[in-house]
C-alpha cells in the first residue's frame, strides 16, 4: 500500500512538472510566435519604405527628365530668335547695301570726278 502511494505521488509530480513544462513550451512558442509576427511585420515595412524610395527615385528623374527638357526647348526658343534677327539683320544689311550701290550710281551719273568711287 505505501509502495502504491509513493508511485501515486511520483506519478501526479511527474504530471505535474509535465503539464509545468507543456506550460513552458507553449509561452515560449507564443513568445517566437510574436517575435516571428513583428519580425514578418519590420520586413513589410522594409519592403514598402523600400517601394516608396523606388517611387521617390523615379519621380526624381522624372523631374530631372522634365528640367532637362524644359532647358532645351528654351535654349531652342532662344536660337530661333538669335536665327530670326540674324535673318532681319542680314536683310537689313542688303538693304544698306543696295542703297550704297544706288548712291555710288547716282554720284557716277551726276558726273563728279572728286566723287566717283570704283565699284
Amino acid at each position: 500500500m505505501e509502495k502504491l502511494k509513493k508511485e501515486m505521488r511520483g506519478m501526479r509530480r511527474k504530471r505535474r512538472e509535465d503539464t509545468k513544462e507543456k506550460m513552458e513550451l507553449k509561452e515560449k512558442i507564443e513568445e517566437l510566435q510574436k517575435k516571428l509576427q513583428l519580425s514578418e511585420n519590420e520586413t513589410l515595412k522594409a519592403k514598402i519604405q523600400e517601394a516608396k524610395s523606388i517611387q521617390d527615385l523615379q519621380n526624381a528623374k522624372q523631374e530631372v527628365y522634365n528640367t532637362k527638357r524644359e532647358a532645351n526647348n528654351m535654349q531652342l526658343e532662344a536660337c530661333q530668335k538669335i536665327l530670326e534677327i540674324t535673318e532681319r539683320s542680314l536683310e537689313f544689311l542688303r538693304e544698306i547695301e543696295e542703297q550704297n550701290h544706288l548712291i555710288l550710281d547716282l554720284l557716277n551719273q551726276v558726273g563728279q570726278p572728286e566723287a566717283r568711287v570704283p565699284q
